[in-house]
C-alpha cells in the first residue's frame, strides 16, 4: 500500500520515478536504500532510525497517509479482545511520537 500511495502522489505531482528494485522483504528494501541504490516508500512506523524521512523540504509531494486499525472477529464478544485491543492502542498511543522531516543527508 505504501508504494501505491507513493506512486499515485508522485504521478499526481509529475515527477518522473524508475522502479529498480522491489522486494516483500524490509529488509531487502532498506539494504538498498542503506547501499545508496534507491529511496524506499514505507509507512513511517517500518522506517529504520538511520534513516532520513524526505518530503517537502527535498521537492517531494504529501504521500496519502495510511490507516492501521485493530480488528477482531465481528463474531466475537469475548472481553478478553476487547482488553487486549484497548491495551494496545493505548501501547501504541505512548509509543507514537510524530516525527519530524531530516534533511537528506549528502
Amino acid at each position: 500500500m505504501a508504494r501505491q500511495h507513493t506512486l499515485a502522489a508522485l504521478d499526481g505531482a509529475r515527477i518522473r520515478y524508475r522502479a529498480v528494485f522491489s522486494s516483500a522483504s524490509l529488509m531487502g528494501l532498506v539494504a538498498t536504500v542503506d547501499a545508496g541504490l534507491s529511496v524506499v516508500a514505507l509507512t513511517r512506523c517500518s522506517v529504520p532510525s538511520r534513516l532520513a524521512i524526505l518530503g517537502d523540504a527535498q521537492g517531494l509531494p504529501a504521500i496519502e497517509p495510511l490507516e492501521i486499525v485493530v480488528a477482531r472477529s465481528a463474531k466475537s464478544d469475548r472481553p478478553t479482545c476487547d482488553y487486549l485491543a484497548a491495551q494496545m492502542v493505548q501501547d501504541l498511543s505512548v509509543r507514537a511520537q510524530p516525527r519530524g522531516s531530516v534533511a537528506a543527508a549528502s
